[in-house]
């Protein structure tokens, strides 16, 4: 196995970034999740671990634009109050944890069936 100098950095930043959000909000630590990788991707391209015409190409504007989407609608949801009564709601009815894991599972399996 050809182990470069570039891998041994791209493994350190990885371990960096998920430490970092790891520990993000402990002992006083407020670093933003999307800072915390924004930092360790400027790395990679800083270093030039990664070409920045390849990174360009590996962008799934697809992707960005359901993430953002499914933000927007979930932000939403938290800001009606839609997303706090339905937990109340679920939880009033299971009772029990057991109950609301298996409602839960349920309720995803119902719905990725498509």
């Amino acid at each position: 196995m050809d182990v470069t100098f570039a891998s041994v950095i791209s493994i350190v930043i990885f371990v960096m970034v998920y430490g970092l959000i790891a520990v993000r909000n402990i002992r006083g630590i407020r670093l933003p999740t999307w800072s915390i990788m924004l930092a360790g991707a400027l790395a990679v391209l800083l270093l030039q671990i990664i070409p920045l015409d390849k990174a360009y190409q590996s962008i799934n504007f697809d992707v960005i634009f359901f993430l953002i989407g499914m933000f927007i609608l979930v932000s939403g949801l938290e800001a009606s109050g839609l997303l706090k009564y339905v937990t109340i709601k679920i939880l009033e009815r299971a009772k029990t944890l057991n109950r609301v894991l298996w409602f839960i599972l349920l309720v995803l399996a119902y719905y990725l069936r498509f």
